[in-house]
Order: C-alpha cells, then sequence, then structure tokens
C-alpha cells in the first residue's frame, strides 16, 4: 500500500534519524579496484553512485547526521588469521583483499562528498555493528 492509499504520509523526524552510507570506496566501486580485476566487478557499486550521491544530498537539507562505513583491513591482522584457521574469510575465498590500509582503496569516491561533519565510522569486518563505534555515536547523538 502507499501512503495515498493508507492516508498516513510517512515522516522521519531528522532529530532522531540518520544516514549510514556503507562502503562506498574505491576498492568497492572503482574499475581499476582489485574488486574489479579479480573478476567479480563493481559496475553494480558505480550504477548506485549518483542516487546515494542524492540521498546524502537530501539528508544533509534536512540535516540528518551521516555516517559512512569505512572498511579497512589489516594485512598484519592476527585475529582474522586465527578465526581463518578454521573458517576461511571472503577474502581468502576470492584470493584477494580489498581496502588495505594505506592503499588507495580505502578512500571514498570522490561523488560521495565526505565532509567534516560527518562521521566516519572504520570498520575491520564486514559488518558496521560489529566492534565499531556506530551504536555509542548514534545513541550520542539520541538517534
Amino acid at each position: 500500500m502507499t501512503s495515498t492509499e493508507t492516508g498516513v504520509t510517512p515522516y522521519i523526524d531528522p532529530r532522531k534519524s540518520a544516514l549510514l552510507v556503507i562502503d562506498m570506496q574505491e576498492g568497492f566501486c572503482s574499475p581499476k579496484a582489485l574488486m574489479e580485476t579479480s573478476g567479480i566487478g563493481t559496475s553494480n557499486q558505480r550504477a548506485i553512485i549518483p542516487k546515494v550521491a542524492e540521498l546524502v544530498k537530501v539528508a544533509r537539507e534536512h540535516a540528518v547526521p551521516v555516517f559512512w562505513s569505512q572498511q579497512v583491513h589489516f594485512p598484519e591482522d592476527v585475529t582474522r588469521a586465527r578465526r581463518l584457521d578454521t573458517i576461511p574469510g571472503h577474502m581468502d575465498k576470492q584470493n584477494f583483499a580489498p581496502c588495505l590500509r594505506g592503499t588507495w582503496e580505502v578512500d571514498f569516491v570522490p561523488e560521495m562528498d565526505v565532509r567534516d561533519e560527518d562521521y566516519v565510522i572504520e570498520k575491520h569486518r564486514a559488518s558496521m555493528f560489529q566492534e565499531t563505534t556506530l551504536a555509542a555515536k548514534v545513541r550520542m547523538l539520541g538517534i
């Protein structure tokens, strides 16, 4: 049902909301990224860049805080090495490691316009909720 059919207008309270943009980084979106050159591809990610940029613009127009996830893998991550003894990770299955610390792949794509007033949450796993500061930051903002 649409809002017209129900008579209810959807409303998002910007004081209690945030926009979370996930992994709009060179390593996931660039045609020169390891993800592309390994054969997995980045065309789907590149295709959504204009829509994500528009969503960020709308959020800012309504004073909705913007959070950015930034995946950064550490080659020397001993916790990953211990876990991988029993369960291979996606990087091992695919034989490449995107977004390694210190490489251009961790950078956000330029179209995203990440600003100083935004919140960048670095993550070291696929999940935005495991071992990140996201929960604490949204609580501090009352979101």
